[in-house]
């Protein structure tokens, strides 16, 4: 009899620790949700707000015209003027897009590959522009790591963070060292990156807008200011964060943390 109460008791436990477990699991599925709702927000906002210019502008040149036709008629050049301003606009809203499409697509293919590999292919891809900027770049360590994810993905967040640094060390000038250091981290829980340059480095007026949409220091026409924007959204999709570091001041040093994921997540 005492013995029966005893398993009762254990089993009251166990189902307990288990429903405790359950509730977690839960909790963990709606913050991730909250996270991933609260990051399409900020891009909607910024989007909104960087394709509502070109659209005004669009919308002020057609009823300007329009009101100027009523007038007097347009000749063919004025017509074409009118012409080339709209493309303009649409050109800029059709680049807009295509550096935005990485987080705004569905799309998602989640597999086991090689960080280090993936790095390394990304790095010979920009070869010529690193080449022209007299730019080395060290990739430690060298052995293979590899993650679960969605390697279009990581992809896109290691392009974006390779191009702003070659940016940032062209900016630079009589640089005696042109330098990319991109070193990786595999601990238990989470993927670490340091993504350090040798370039202009960051003012720290701008330190707090750096990650904003849209938001560039380059001269008009040179950047849309999406690069790190769209950097800090995959990885916030990903539960992840990346961080200036503040100690660092001959150029500017990254660290990226990403949360690892599991198989059954991958199956999920």
């Amino acid at each position: 009899m005492i013995m029966e109460e005893t398993v009762n008791v254990k089993l009251e436990i166990l189902l307990e620790k288990i429903k405790g477990v359950s509730e977690l699991q839960k909790l963990f599925i709606e913050s991730d949700h909250h996270r991933k709702l609260v990051a399409i927000g900020e891009l909607a906002n910024g989007i909104s707000h960087e394709f509502g210019q070109p659209i005004t502008n669009i919308r002020y040149t057609i009823q300007f015209h329009r009101k100027m036709l009523e007038k007097k008629a347009i000749s063919k050049e004025e017509l074409f003027e009118i012409f080339d301003s709209i493309l303009e606009e649409t050109e800029r809203m059709g680049r807009i897009n295509k550096r935005l499409s990485p987080i705004t697509s569905g799309k998602s293919v989640i597999e086991n590959f090689d960080l280090i590999d993936l790095i390394q292919k990304r790095v010979k891809a920009e070869n010529i522009r690193l080449n022209e900027s007299k730019i080395d770049v060290n990739i430690s360590p060298l052995t293979p790591i590899y993650v679960i994810g969605d390697s279009v993905k990581y992809d896109q967040i290691i392009s974006n963070l390779l191009l702003n640094a070659i940016d940032a060390i062209k900016e630079r000038q009589n640089s005696q060292t042109n330098r990319i250091d991109i070193h990786v981290e595999d601990t238990i829980k989470e993927i670490k990156m340091i993504f350090t340059d040798t370039g202009i480095g960051i003012h720290l007026k701008d330190k707090n807008k750096i990650f904003s949409p849209f938001f560039t220091t380059k001269p008009p026409g040179k950047g849309e200011g999406l690069g790190l924007f769209i950097v800090w959204n995959l990885l916030k999709m990903y539960g992840g964060s990346i961080e200036i570091d503040n100690s660092y001041n001959d150029g500017a040093r990254f660290l990226i943390s990403i949360p690892k994921q599991t198989d059954n997540q991958k199956e999920a």
